[in-house]
């Protein structure tokens, strides 16, 4: 194996020991380390691209799903992964006049969530179905308190 003085590759340091006195970031750390902290910081902005995927298939199914009942006159706004193996469904009125119990409405999809996910597991491939957390946005144009 060449030595430092044989390979013209190396880079000799004239004083190494000016080097040992000085303290800078990153001394004493792990290198492999810090560059895992680095990636995983670069990771947290970027988007599950398979659970927006999944989410979108979760929001077809469940605007096809809604059916008869309290449901029939919302649809779905939109569907967020939240943490976990958990997708926030949000329901908005299809018209802005229709006078509605918000608690009533979540009680209804809470009640039609199993067969929700039945729908759900249908039309995707995993092992285990997302649970649905329901979310119904107020109608901004009338309140029960106005009807």
């Amino acid at each position: 194996m060449p030595k430092g003085s044989e390979n013209p590759t190396f880079r000799r340091i004239k004083n190494p020991e000016s080097l040992a006195a000085q303290l800078r970031e990153g001394d004493g750390i792990d290198p492999r380390l810090e560059h895992r902290k680095n990636s995983s910081s670069r990771h947290k902005d970027k988007p599950n691209h398979a659970a927006v995927r999944l989410a979108g298939q979760i929001a077809r199914t469940i605007r096809g799903s809604l059916g008869v009942g309290p449901l029939a006159d919302f649809d779905v706004l939109s569907v967020q992964p939240a943490k976990g193996n958990v997708f926030l469904v949000t329901l908005v009125p299809m018209t802005p006049e229709l006078v509605y119990d918000e608690s009533q409405i979540l009680d209804a999809a809470n009640n039609r969530s199993g067969h929700l996910r039945s729908e759900i597991a249908c039309s995707i491939t995993r092992k285990k179905v997302p649970s649905l957390l329901f979310h119904v946005l107020p109608c901004p144009a009338r309140s029960l308190d106005q009807a």
